[in-house]
């Protein structure tokens, strides 16, 4: 192949994930482009519920805590792998290349992970009580139900048997498939 050729063939490719990346923004919902939408709902939720009746834990604020600051340590490592990368970790952001090393050869979502030990630790530390687990397992149903799969179809669109192999290699929230 001539090198004229391969950078044609390079900018249609470009073109194309142009093109699927702005279907793909325009078919999916607001929560879905808002990731931390749910977990903020979900916190929220579980404070409401304690307000109704409380079902107290002990050293709830102390594990809370410890989950918001390891949420948070995974998230940064997230965000700094996709950085060093050199492609956006949001999920509407210009996708330049699949990262699979880091936090990412764990699990295909460890943003998403980092959210809900944040959002069970926010829960934790802000209402002392077990309501917590159920507003962040609300909002981590409605991260693998709605948000992860519309994700994961865009990647495959732009990156086809490489996320493909990804996706076979390692689980969707921890270890393998």
């Amino acid at each position: 192949m001539m090198p004229l050729e391969v950078g044609e063939r390079a900018a249609r490719q470009l073109a194309s994930r142009d093109r699927l990346e702005r279907v793909v923004r325009a078919v999916t919902p607001t929560i879905v482009r808002v990731p931390p939408a749910p977990f903020i709902v979900g916190v929220l939720g579980a404070w409401l519920l304690a307000k109704w009746g409380r079902l107290r834990l002990p050293l709830a604020r102390a594990l809370g805590w410890t989950l918001i600051v390891g949420g948070l340590a995974l998230d940064g490592w997230s965000i700094a792998t996709q950085y060093r990368a050199g492609t956006s970790p949001l999920p509407d952001g210009k996708h330049t290349a699949l990262v699979t090393w880091g936090p990412y050869a764990r699990t295909r979502n460890p943003i998403y992970l980092a959210h809900t030990l944040v959002a069970l630790g926010a829960g934790l530390v802000s209402t002392r009580s077990a309501w917590a687990f159920l507003g962040a397992a609300g909002a981590w149903f409605v991260t693998d139900r709605v948000t992860v799969p519309a994700e994961e179809a865009a990647l495959e669109g732009l990156f086809g048997e490489e996320f493909e192999r990804y996706r076979a290699r390692v689980g969707r929230w921890w270890g393998r498939p």
